[in-house]
């Protein structure tokens, strides 16, 4: 195993992602989770929607692909709907049932790859007695992120959709 990593967990995991690696994105971002929330986070002492974080990403001219696993949440999708007109260039979203990764990718430079869902509870922002226990690791090695990258990536366009199982519950299979 390469020593170009750490280990984070709980808290410090929503510091390293939401404070160093998202923020820092400067070509692309790719997020994976299961679910996807309307997520508050501290900004300057104040707590913003994460949202507003992405729609800052995309006006530097960002791609964020975020794959999620159910319908986002009604507070997600209202609030997505205020920024709608500005995301829509630089926000794709691809929801398939069978995705359970936590990633968090910027720039194919450093990578999240845990338990934590990209909520308050799986980053470790709620308080110390509702958070959820959760590790994660974060890596700088080219190897272990072009091999999560593909996957990604494999997923997102539709690999597996042709011989998949979950069609009954897929929004939009990709047939191939």
């Amino acid at each position: 195993m390469p020593d170009n990593f750490e280990i984070f967990f709980s808290k410090s995991l929503y510091e390293k992602v939401f404070e160093e690696i998202i923020p820092n994105a400067k070509k692309f971002l790719w997020i994976a989770t299961a679910n996807l929330k309307n997520l508050h986070i501290n900004r300057g002492r104040k707590f913003r929607p994460f949202l507003e974080l992405i729609h800052e990403k995309i006006t530097e001219h960002v791609n964020v692909r975020i794959l999620h696993s159910s319908k986002p949440s009604k507070s997600f999708r209202e609030e997505l709907k205020l920024f709608n007109d500005d995301i829509d260039y630089g926000l794709e979203l691809f929801c398939c049932p069978r995705n359970h990764m936590k990633i968090v990718l910027a720039d194919n430079e450093i990578m999240y790859l845990g338990s934590g869902n990209i909520t308050g509870a799986g980053l470790g922002l709620k308080s110390d007695t509702k958070r959820n226990f959760e590790v994660g690791l974060i890596t700088e090695d080219p190897k272990i992120i072009k091999q999560v990258a593909e996957y990604f990536d494999e997923i997102w366009m539709g690999k597996f959709c042709s011989k998949c199982k979950r069609k009954d519950i897929c929004p939009a299979p990709i047939i191939e």
